[in-house]
């Protein structure tokens, strides 16, 4: 397909979704300098949650917010792994994590067999005429100062991008630096380093502000060629350090629990997701100090703090000339629990850890909001569809680029979601939640019911039937479904 020809396609698909009629004419004779392509914008948030306004959660939100009043919010979107590296190197390659060999942190993909030359997403844009430009953390590890980080190579700087922003990101560790509330109890996460704290540095500068900056920066200045371009903001992952302003938006005194919480929640449980749920120890530690109104306070904040770098980003494109032929979508790389299941931080398949915002608001696409299932691994052909580039053989996702016409539109998918290399997973679609761990050990959940995965189903003789429908499309160790 020719630079042109695909530049047509890509003008249908905006005339289709805003209600046109798509140009017709031959590649010599098409007014291409009236229907460029889209622009794409990436705004990747490490650690966020559906604990956010637009989502009815208590994180406090408003640019957020504000995006999806603007685009389609999907519901029901999920993360493929619940932890960092994976679910990046998932959905930035279109692979899903069996797949790709990807089940934690240290990992890089290109040292894994058969992957050294992989297409990646701002590659792939960046092969077909458009300029990739990062900043933030994209991949697992965004600019690293000292190439000798044992990360450094994991932001793919020569094989992915065009250019990348040499910046910090995140928040400037506070003085006295370390919050020991935890008395040294907790070993398991990052040795010691579930902590939180208040900066008195200012928003611009922080890490995070400054990728925002950097991004805004670029949206503003006139380009001589559609640009992918994709900010990484770092918060809220720990530690939750936030400048002092955004802790005093939520007193403790009004702090409670997030609505997914049910204290003694594991009964129902099989072995195996008790241990998941206990593996790291800060929900005791949590309850047994009674921290857990300034751990939420912390994350909180951190979520308003990355959705303040979010409003430097938006305000930039709507006063930019890119506004109105740019494609914005916002993802977190899963989520992260704050007490449900009786467990904090991510690593498990329920729903606290593996549902995901996203957003994606741009041309020709209507304010909606869609509850059809879909995962970041369907990132990559979506926008491949949206934007008329030709698609990759070696793609495990599905596009959603219907829902960006009707959110409502039939879907039929699931997510599928991996941790860990002995085969734990889930299958997660609109009705249900099933969990198999490596050892055949299993969980059901009605999610229409019960949206948060209180009561196991799957010992009840009643359920026999769906239990089979959802054995049935699991993914089989050499590959198969």
């Amino acid at each position: 397909m020719t630079p042109t020809s695909r530049f047509i396609v890509a003008a249908g698909f905006l005339a289709i979704l805003a209600g046109m009629p798509p140009a017709i004419g031959s590649a010599e004779s098409a007014p291409t300098n009236r229907t460029p392509p889209p622009n794409v914008l990436l705004i990747v948030i490490d650690d966020l949650n559906t604990d956010i306004g637009c989502m009815d959660g208590g994180g406090i939100t408003p640019h957020i917010d504000r995006l999806a009043q603007r685009g389609v919010l999907f519901d029901n979107a999920h993360c493929n792994a619940p932890v960092c590296n994976p679910s990046r190197s998932s959905f930035l390659t279109g692979l899903l994590p069996p797949n790709l060999g990807v089940y934690e942190n240290k990992a890089y993909f290109r040292d894994l067999p058969g992957h050294a030359d992989r297409v990646t997403l701002p590659r792939h844009f960046r092969d077909h005429g458009y300029r990739a430009v990062g900043s933030g953390k994209i991949f697992h590890s965004g600019w690293q100062p000292k190439p000798s980080h044992p990360l450094a190579k994991h932001w793919d700087r020569e094989a992915s991008w065009s250019d990348y922003a040499e910046l910090p990101y995140g928040t400037p560790t506070p003085k006295p630096a370390l919050n020991k509330w935890h008395r040294g109890e907790v070993k398991t996460y990052w040795g010691k380093s579930f902590w939180w704290g208040q900066t008195h540095a200012a928003d611009e500068d922080c890490g995070d502000f400054q990728n925002a900056r950097f991004t805004a920066d670029f949206l503003q200045g006139e380009h001589d060629q559609p640009f992918f371009l994709a900010c990484g903001i770092f918060r809220p992952h720990l530690p939750f350090v936030a400048p002092r302003p955004y802790f005093k938006q939520y007193p403790l005194e009004d702090i409670e629990w997030p609505a997914g919480v049910k204290h003694n929640d594991l009964n129902d449980l099989p072995p195996f997701g008790k241990k998941y749920a206990r593996r790291t120890g800060l929900n005791a530690a949590i309850r047994k100090e009674n921290r857990w109104k300034q751990a939420i306070q912390a994350y909180r904040a951190s979520t308003t703090f990355a959705d303040a770098a979010v409003g430097q980003v938006l305000d930039a494109l709507d006063s930019s000339p890119h506004r109105d032929n740019t494609l914005v979508v916002l993802i977190s790389d899963h989520g992260f629990h704050l007490g449900e299941k009786n467990h904090w931080t991510k690593f498990t398949f329920w729903d606290r850890s593996t549902r995901v915002p996203m957003i994606v608001a741009g041309p020709g696409i209507a304010p909606g909001r869609s509850p059809r299932t879909v995962s970041l691994v369907d990132l990559f052909p979506t926008l491949n569809e949206f934007c008329g580039l030709p698609a990759l053989e070696a793609h495990d996702g599905q596009s959603f680029a219907s829902l960006l016409a009707n959110p409502e539109a039939e879907h039929p998918a699931v997510a599928r979601v991996f941790h860990d290399a002995q085969n734990h997973q889930a299958v997660i679609d609109e009705d249900f939640r099933y969990i198999r761990y490596a050892n055949g050990e299993e969980e059901l959940y009605d999610r229409r019911a019960d949206p948060h995965d209180w009561h196991n189903l799957a010992d009840d003789p009643g359920y026999a039937a769906t239990l089979d429908r959802y054995r049935a499309q699991r993914f089989l160790p050499n590959g198969t479904r």
